[in-house]
């Protein structure tokens, strides 16, 4: 198993529809709430993700796990509304754009975050590799070669899958907000994580 940026693969076309592939695959719970064919889902979502932002586990040529890691002001991902609109209609795909835009582009943290610290975001894992502790191990390289001091994340509190994942790696809840209208949770918790002076 390869731990490496998203940029280091020469074919960056196949690498975003894998992290795509993986993106889908782990947000299908809610993204389904907007469109449930996952290949339409794939075919609109391929081209936001800004490659540079993103650490992959890859095994023999296939997309493990992914994390995105950002600063504090800085988008994952780029939207384009005629993309959204071309595959999943005018109506749902305006619907989709607003919606990620609202909650991935334009998201507002209930938590300071220090200018050297870094947000850990959209991690997912492919199915074929769950269970594995390929996350983990994903998380641990990345934020270890990271530039930033520490790390700010969101995770859902009724996810406690990833809540334990998380604690594992030395997070500690800073945070607890009301989960908004159709996020699947009543809490939303921030955790953070301070790099050992050593590794910052």
């Amino acid at each position: 198993m390869k731990f490496v940026a998203a940029t280091t693969f020469a074919d960056q076309a196949d690498i975003r529809r894998q992290i795509c592939h993986v993106f889908v695959e782990g947000f299908y719970w809610q993204l389904k709430m907007l469109e449930d064919d996952k290949p339409t889902l794939r075919a609109a979502f391929e081209h936001m993700f800004d490659l540079s932002k993103f650490y992959i586990a890859e095994e023999d040529g296939v997309v493990a796990s992914v994390c995105c890691i950002r600063g504090g002001g800085e988008a994952a991902v780029a939207l384009d509304a005629t993309i959204f609109r071309k595959h999943m209609g005018f109506f749902t795909g305006s619907i989709a754009f607003w919606v990620l835009n609202k909650n991935i582009v334009k998201k507002v943290f209930p938590v300071d975050i220090p200018q050297n610290y870094g947000v850990i975001d959209m991690v997912s894992v492919n199915p074929a590799y769950a269970g594995r502790g390929v996350t983990k191990a994903l998380l641990t390289d990345a934020m270890k070669k990271s530039p930033y001091d520490g790390f700010i994340l969101e995770v859902l509190g009724n996810n406690e899958n990833a809540i334990k994942l998380y604690e594992k790696l030395g997070f500690t809840t800073i945070c607890r907000v009301k989960g908004p209208m159709f996020s699947g949770a009543k809490q939303i918790m921030y955790m953070k994580y301070d790099k050992p002076e050593e590794n910052a």
